[in-house]
């Protein structure tokens, strides 16, 4: 994509292009700001009282034996006086403060009523990934051959230890950890490089998952350009969320060996031995129990769990939908560090009335350990999983969505399918997003919050408000000042409307 040579065939263009057709969806999606909606609907209210008002005392007069001339006149200057020619000026000018202010805490509001629309919001929908966590992956616990390893460190920095029931251990001993740690590098991209700026170790490029992947074979010893020159690559699939996999074939020892590492239960479906002793033997009854409590354990403890498998039969090639039998290394529990903002965040946006719930790809265990200690999710709360909002229509959600917190396994496309449940049930909601496939779900959301560092292009033109630092923290900021936002327009309406009626009521 950056350098060297290829051919490209081009399929497509303009509107047939996948990012062309979100484009036409979004031109076609029409969401009004709940305050724009207000106004229009207090508008034509005022309206109708005003007419009825000039018509009224326009009848009095006569029945009175005044002039019809006069009257005339004075029920238009009635209709004149009454109207409240100042509030557009005064909205506008509430508004944009309100706006200046929340600059200073690094959010980006791009259309004047979006403050207000937040504090009127009554849900929030919130991606784990990089809002409720900060998005540094670290493998924090391996499972293989029936042993549990912990694995200290910080974010991206490659240093750190192993340890087996709080002892540490060298992993050279431990060949079923090193060839884990193998396979997944050997399908891992991505690089991470020390930051002069921000003073740590950080990704520069990849998925964060797979960088968390490489900082682990790092602290084992691997470098992932060494290892790829020594195993040059056959074959590579990579991840892609259909998919949920990342597999390669490498040349190891004169033999082809496809490593893969991918969504515990697409792995799982493929496994027909385990790697137990030093070699791969075929799995039995037994193994399968082990994997799931393993699996069960891992997640239970909030961490997004990979699996890890290999192919030792020479394999040339693969077909990504057609998997060949593979044989399980590991499980690999990966730890997103939670921001320490988000606990009060979550707190106070409860406290102002409104509910938070999280979406997120992560196994539904996992998002329930994260959402619980959060403080999102809570007893008596429901999961909804994307295979269930694939099944259920807008009407039938509605009716189930009321006791949901968390929705686990979401892809980008089911947010859309959310935002109109929550709009069945008369909410208002605010979602956020940061990828391309997130544009129609932000634009369609009564208001729709964009990641600033994370966040694509198509994603922050789609949206109302950009968080600059992604943080969640500002979410609850933006809140307290849209709550300040409508009470100042409640007390302007009340001023002006209240002089309005004095002025009729004294010429009645």
């Amino acid at each position: 994509v950056v350098s060297g040579q290829a051919r490209a065939v081009v399929v497509a263009t303009g509107t047939s292009t996948v990012v062309g057709s979100i484009a036409v969806r979004l031109s076609s999606i029409d969401a009004d700001m709940p305050l724009k909606q207000d106004i229009t609907y207090l508008t034509r209210i005022i309206l109708l009282t005003v007419i009825i008002a000039s018509i009224a005392i326009f009848i009095i007069g006569i029945v009175r034996g005044i002039s019809t001339e006069d009257m005339f006149k004075t029920a238009v200057a009635i209709a004149v006086s009454a109207i409240p020619e100042g509030l557009p000026v005064v909205v506008t000018l509430v508004l944009a403060t309100g706006v200046s202010r929340m600059s200073e805490r690094n959010v980006l509001v791009k259309r004047l009523q979006a403050v207000e629309a937040l504090g009127q919001a009554g849900v929030i929908a919130v991606d784990k990934t990089g809002t409720i966590t900060r998005n540094q992956m670290m493998v924090s616990a391996v499972y293989t051959d029936g042993t549990f390893f912990e694995v200290s460190g910080n974010g991206y920095e490659p240093k750190g230890v192993v340890l087996v029931v709080g002892q540490i251990i060298e992993p050279l001993n431990h060949p079923e950890l090193i060839i884990s740690a193998h396979a997944g590098l050997l399908t891992a991209t991505g690089r991470i490089a020390y930051s002069e700026t921000k003073k740590e170790w950080d990704r520069t490029s990849g998925d964060p998952t797979e960088a968390a992947l490489i900082t682990f074979a790092g602290k084992l010893g691997f470098d992932k350009d060494r290892l790829e020159r020594e195993n040059p690559k056959l074959l590579e699939i990579p991840f892609e969320s259909r998919l949920r996999f990342h597999a390669s074939i490498n040349m190891i020892k004169n033999l082809p060996v496809l490593s893969i590492a991918g969504a515990p239960e697409v792995i799982l479906s493929h496994i027909g031995e385990v790697w137990k002793d030093g070699k791969a033997s075929r799995r039995e009854r037994k193994d399968e129990e082990e994997l799931s409590l393993a699996l069960k354990k891992l997640s239970s403890q909030g961490l997004r769990v990979l699996a890890i498998a290999a192919n030792f039969h020479g394999l040339h090639s693969i077909k990504p939908d057609a998997l060949p039998q593979l044989c399980f290394l590991a499980f690999v529990g990966i730890a997103d560090v939670i921001r320490p903002e988000v606990f009060e965040a979550v707190e106070s946006t409860k406290r102002a009335g409104m509910k938070v719930v999280m979406i997120t790809g992560d196994r539904a265990d996992t998002a329930e350990a994260i959402g619980r200690k959060v403080g999102i999710f809570s007893d008596g709360d429901a999961v909804i999983e994307g295979k269930d909002l694939e099944m259920l229509s807008v009407a039938e959600l509605s009716g189930r969505i009321g006791s949901v917190t968390i929705f686990a396994r979401v892809s980008p496309e089911h947010k859309l399918k959310i935002i109109e449940a929550y709009h069945a049930r008369g909410e208002t909601i605010a979602m956020t997003g940061d990828g391309v496939n997130d544009a129609l779900s932000l634009a369609a959301a009564d208001l729709g919050v964009a990641m600033g560092k994370i966040g694509t292009e198509v994603a922050k033109e789609a949206a109302d408000i950009v968080l600059l630092d992604d943080n969640f923290g500002s979410i609850a900021a933006a809140v307290e000042e849209g709550r300040n936002i409508y009470r100042t327009i409640q007390k302007v309406l009340l001023y002006l409307l209240s002089t309005s009626v004095g002025e009729i009521l004294a010429i009645t």
